[in-house]
């Protein structure tokens, strides 16, 4: 059984009745294919009431008829997440934006829910030689790209083993576009040393069907219920090198069992097929089988265990060397551990008014890793402790709906919120500036005979760098979205698909709204979904 992508749809007030007991509620509806409207059987119903720390949950569930009809009851009042399985369906988490919650009162009883499951697609094939020959037990995964339609970010969305006949199989694949890659199976820490020093020719990280770059590989667009089951991965061979050196400043309060590793990242955040990290042993590390191009040398927050009492703590301590693979072995190399940066601030709104509502900070690492978020003070200053020497993106979340970030200045210089550079250490002061004249949408989603929807994916997007901005139509079929800054947007409406992917979404041409938003617009949209 596999917890299954559903749009959970609640029916108006008025449907609510009371029923005899009044102690207990019940709730009833029916699971249907979202692509055929067809009833399911023997799809399982599971009701879940969160209480008060998220591992304390109470499910109930039940067994879908032959009409694909279920019904839940001797249910206490409370907050409800409802959620469905069933074999050949793809998976979705219990509690999402998707999944809609139900408040129930004692003795209601909310009928006519549907619940629609789409069908799971397949991608499933082999893995060979360049002879034509299988290659046994490689890591296939498969990605998505959450990029803009000017650069590709992929981020792993399913993953499975080759056999020993080279065969794989990866199920309960959503609704979108992916590429798919093999590449070998990798320890994820390396702790073993080569012997051989020579540059080796090995099988590195191939794109369907056998391509080294992403820029060239082919796409696979999946449909509810698409299988493709003759992928062919051809696996290639590059001269791959040698990456070792020296670290200093390492750490050395540690206790014996902790391991100090560091790990080698594209830069950009790009993939290299699979984890490459390095156990630091005697001050040294060494990272093989890597590919030419530029990638960065970095630690995490070191972790110090006192094995007396078993506390541990943060060691302020971080490590980011850039370096560039050519077409030999890169060696004695220097990695230096250097203290954590402190990040201090303020956040104000241009008018000079006071923050009603604090929001977060963001600091998201531009190639990869862990973000880090604060919530400043009631007077808008902020200090962020144990950053790493990276380069960020800074972005805010939970404004207030009528403001928008609109500058980001660093000692007095403005900077984007795209690039914050923390490689030098400690900036100086930044000051975040808020605008109280943020651009608002709202709207509803209707149907061809201008009925509205609920439970439908609104995603708005610009043609630039600025991620996109997703809502879900509620039980009357509306939709807001805030804190918008001035831009020219698209915005679309879909039942079934991912506008997160840049190629997903329309073009310009196909959408029945662009918008031109300027400081304060306040735009009324009505949008119609297509079957």
């Amino acid at each position: 059984m596999r917890p299954a992508l559903l749009a959970l749809i609640l029916i108006a007030p008025a449907t609510l009745a009371q029923v005899s007991d009044p102690a207990y509620a019940i709730i009833e509806g029916q699971v249907v294919s979202a692509t055929t409207g067809q009833p399911l059987r023997k799809a399982r119903v599971e009701l879940f009431h969160r209480g008060a720390t998220p591992i304390d949950m109470d499910v109930m569930s039940g067994m879908s008829d032959d009409g694909g009809r279920f019904k839940l009851d001797n249910l206490a009042p409370g907050k409800y997440g409802l959620s469905g399985t069933r074999t050949g369906y793809v998976s979705e988490s219990r509690f999402n934006t998707r999944n809609q919650t139900i408040q129930l009162g004692p003795g209601q009883r909310v009928s006519d829910i549907l619940i629609k499951l789409t069908p799971q697609g397949i991608i499933a094939g082999s893995v060979l030689d360049e002879d034509g020959d299988p290659i046994p037990t490689m890591a296939v995964v498969l990605y998505r790209d959450r990029g803009s339609r000017t650069q590709i970010r992929l981020t792993q969305a399913g993953s499975a083993n080759g056999d020993a006949e080279g065969h794989f199989v990866i199920t309960g694949v959503t609704p979108g576009r992916y590429y798919v890659a093999a590449h070998q199976l990798r320890f994820p820490l390396q702790i073993m040393r080569t012997l051989n020093r020579e540059p080796q020719e090995n099988f590195v990280l191939t794109y369907y069907p056998d391509s080294l770059d992403i820029a060239t590989a082919v796409a696979l667009d999946i449909l509810p219920g698409t299988e493709f089951r003759s992928v062919e991965i051809r696996m290639r061979k590059a001269r791959t090198f040698r990456i070792s050196g020296k670290v200093v400043n390492a750490p050395r309060d540690l206790a014996p069992s902790t391991l100090q590793t560091l790990s080698l990242v594209r830069v950009g955040g790009g993939e290299i097929g699979g984890s490459l990290s390095s156990r630091i042993r005697e001050d040294s590390f060494e990272f093989n089988n890597v590919l030419p191009g530029s990638y960065l040398i970095r630690s995490g927050g070191l972790g110090a265990l006192d094995e007396r009492t078993g506390d541990s703590r943060l060691l302020p301590l971080f490590c980011r060397l850039p370096v560039t693979v050519r077409d030999e072995d890169v060696s004695d190399l220097k990695a230096e551990f250097r203290s954590a940066t402190r990040l201090s601030g303020i956040v104000r709104v241009e008018d000079g008014r006071a923050l009603d509502s604090v929001p977060s900070i963001n600091f998201s690492p531009i190639d990869g890793g862990r973000g880090r978020s604060i919530r400043p003070d009631r007077d808008g200053t902020f200090e962020l402790t144990n950053l790493g020497p990276d380069q960020y993106r800074v972005g805010t979340s939970q404004l207030p709906k009528e403001m928008y970030l609109k500058s980001i200045r660093v000692s007095g210089q403005e900077v984007s919120p795209s690039l914050l550079d923390l490689t030098e250490g400690d900036p100086g002061e930044i000051q975040i500036l808020l605008s109280p004249k943020a651009a608002a949408i709202r709207g509803t989603v209707r149907d061809e005979k201008g009925e509205p929807v609920p439970a439908i994916s609104v995603v708005l997007w610009t043609k630039g760098d600025r991620p996109p901005e997703s809502r879900i139509s509620n039980e009357n079929g509306t939709f807001e979205i805030g804190s918008l800054p001035p831009d020219d947007y698209y915005i679309a409406a879909q039942e079934q698909g991912d506008f997160g992917e840049p190629d997903l979404r329309p073009s310009s041409e196909a959408l029945a709204h662009p918008l031109a938003l300027h400081e304060g617009a306040h735009e009324a949209v009505d949008l119609t979904l297509k079957p």
